[in-house]
């Protein structure tokens, strides 16, 4: 397709893909060496480590990742953020949690609080509290968000 990947992030992905990460079109299996971008890595980064664990976030895109999250509820994004850091990055991502304060709380802008996230933290602590009387022991942890 024309893209340069890691090598073993993109022979991992084409085990169960026939198609190209970026562009969705179907994609050969020969892979050939990008030597030229290895030598100017090497040449510019000669302390770079050589050999790093690859997550999915470097074959599959961002956009991706958060758009699969959307379906998630809050209790499930709190989970999510518990796997890795960057599944913690993504799943505080104001997108996510703008749909939640929409639908949850028909809330169009929220104001008031640092982030949308703690936005619909509160609103979740005052709604249980409302539900279940002034001394209820609720917390935004007791659905998973921290």
């Amino acid at each position: 397709d024309g893209y340069t990947y890691d090598r073993r992030a993109i022979e991992g992905y084409l085990r169960s893909h026939s198609s190209s990460p970026l562009t969705g079109a179907t994609i050969q299996r020969l892979l050939i060496p990008n030597i030229n971008l290895k030598q100017q890595i090497e040449k510019y980064y000669p302390n770079a480590p050589k050999r790093r664990t690859l997550s999915y976030f470097r074959v599959v895109s961002i956009i991706t990742i958060v758009n699969v999250f959307s379906y998630l509820r809050p209790r499930d994004l709190g989970a999510c953020a518990a796997v890795c850091q960057e599944f913690k990055d993504v799943s505080q991502d104001s997108s996510l949690w703008r749909a939640h304060v929409l639908r949850d709380f028909k809330v169009v802008n929220p104001a008031g609080k640092s982030s949308i996230k703690e936005f619909y933290r509160c609103e979740f602590i005052k709604a249980g509290r409302a539900a279940n009387g002034a001394n209820s022991k609720k917390t935004g942890r007791s659905i998973g968000i921290h």
